[in-house]
């Protein structure tokens, strides 16, 4: 069993949202059916059987995450804000979490930076504990921040790289 909290309205909802979100259907089977554990204050709290996806969490996130309630005119407001996951459904990561915070940045040329502004900012993140400093994934060759450019300044601004790292994983 899956359990879902979200902040509903109006009150009264959340049978409406345990049958859009399950079987569609006032009368589908049980076996697949949501059922609504608890509803007020503004909260519903929803059970979902694994057997609605058969253990593919994929399927289970974008109906509980963003399913047919999105689009539904029932409901003036919903929106999940706490779930519970069976025990090994979501095996989890293949690695340790390391031993302190990691923190990433993105540079965002795109907003009209030029390579020097863009390698200052890099270099400013770094400077501030960013781990990594990522450029905008969706910029490519802008006239006004060429690729090569931005690149040289970047790695110039930088100059104590991950190679530089105390064992504590902090730049210098």
């Amino acid at each position: 069993m899956i359990r879902a909290t979200y902040e509903l309205e109006p009150h009264g909802a959340a049978d409406e949202l345990a049958r859009i979100e399950s079987t569609g259907l006032p009368w589908g089977p049980e076996a697949v059916r949501a059922h609504v554990v608890s509803e007020g204050g503004g909260r519903a709290v929803v059970d979902f059987p694994e057997a609605n996806w058969g253990g593919d969490a994929t399927l289970l996130v974008s109906a509980i995450v963003a399913g047919e309630w999105a689009d539904a005119a029932a409901f003036s407001r919903c929106r999940l804000v706490a779930i519970e996951w069976p025990a090994g459904l979501l095996p989890g990561p293949v690695f340790d979490a390391p031993g302190h915070v990691l923190v990433g940045a993105i540079v965002k040329p795109s907003l009209g930076l030029s390579p020097q502004e863009a390698a200052a900012t890099a270099a400013a993140l770094a400077r501030g504990g960013a781990e990594l400093v990522k450029d905008d994934e969706l910029l490519g060759d802008p006239d006004w921040c060429p690729l090569e450019e931005r690149v040289q300044r970047v790695v110039a601004a930088i100059p104590d790289g991950p190679s530089a790292r105390s064992s504590s994983g902090r730049g210098r």
